[in-house]
């Protein structure tokens, strides 16, 4: 059998160590992201893949500059195993896991801040084993046994006062897989990805200290690219294979776009709750797919 799917990346970091959501009581409620900490979806290309077993490292620093500017350096890397390792009492060893895929990268973010304004530039790449763009895949249309990104993106977060704030962002990364082995997929093209977010928060909106957010935005989509196949017709007398070179679109045919309503209340002595809401559209970037929503409540005690 086989399997391959290129599916939308999520834009949080799963790491912790490169998303700091403790600047601001609205990035602490996990509404908004604080605007000094890395926010493009491709770094969290390889801590989305379900499995048995998963290492992750990772490390970021940063410099306060001159004028209100600030400089983020971030580094990490993931593994995911099929079998994790086990202890063997017979043999008094361990087996190691086996790795099935592994994701590396680095990035940075320079910041430049004013009272109540700030515009980010980040820049960063990402080198991965046994994924393409995050993606698994199995079989004869395995995509790819690896793949190298380079990405891009700005932001901005601007205070309008009355408690209102307003941010946007946009990504775009290139991506060039490697060919796969033993796969009817001889190449894969250079891919252009892209995500975007607009959004809005509103702080003391009904009793001080709490928090509102509403977001549009678009999850990360191949918007163009290319994807040659080689599929065989006939063996010739030498025993030789006699292919057809087949070559398609890897742009998706549909644009997922997500609006999602947050708000986020403090309750004292260390505890707070947040209720949000999601809608999904053209979920998976598929153009015949119906929308989706879910809603979440979270209660939350620090100590």
């Amino acid at each position: 059998g086989s399997s391959n799917e290129l599916g939308e990346v999520e834009s949080g970091v799963s790491a912790g160590l490169l998303f700091d959501g403790t600047a601001s009581d609205a990035a602490s409620a996990g509404l908004v992201a604080d605007p000094g900490a890395l926010h493009s979806p491709f770094i969290s290309l390889g801590f989305n893949l379900g499995s048995t077993a998963r290492d992750s490292w990772g490390g970021a620093y940063a410099w306060s500059l001159a004028d209100g500017a600030a400089l983020t350096v971030a580094g990490y890397g993931t593994s995911v195993a099929d079998r994790p390792g086990e202890w063997s009492a017979q043999s008094a060893s361990l087996y190691p896991a086996v790795s099935k895929s592994a994701t590396m990268g680095a990035a940075a973010r320079l910041t430049l801040g004013r009272p109540g304004a700030a515009l980010g530039l980040e820049v960063g790449a990402v080198q991965e084993d046994g994924t393409l763009l995050g993606a698994a895949s199995d079989g004869a249309f395995r995509l790819a046994d690896g793949a190298v990104t380079g990405f891009v993106g700005v932001s901005a977060d601007l205070a309008l006062g009355g408690g209102w704030s307003l941010f946007a962002g946009a990504d775009a990364g290139w991506t060039r897989g490697r060919a796969a082995s033993n796969s009817l997929v001889s190449d894969v093209g250079t891919l252009l990805a892209t995500a975007f977010r607009l959004g809005a928060t509103k702080a003391d909106l009904w009793t001080e200290g709490d928090q509102a957010a509403f977001t549009v935005s678009q999850p990360l989509r191949v918007s163009s690219g290319a994807v040659s196949l080689s599929i065989p017709v006939g063996r010739n007398l030498d025993g030789s294979l006699t292919t057809y070179a087949l070559t398609g679109d890897a742009g998706a045919d549909g644009r997922e776009i997500d609006a999602q309503v947050g708000y986020a209340l403090p309750l004292g002595d260390g505890a707070d709750a947040t209720l949000s809401a999601l809608a999904r559209f053209q979920p998976d970037n598929v153009a015949s797919a119906g929308p989706e929503g879910v809603a979440m409540a979270r209660w939350r005690l620090r100590f």
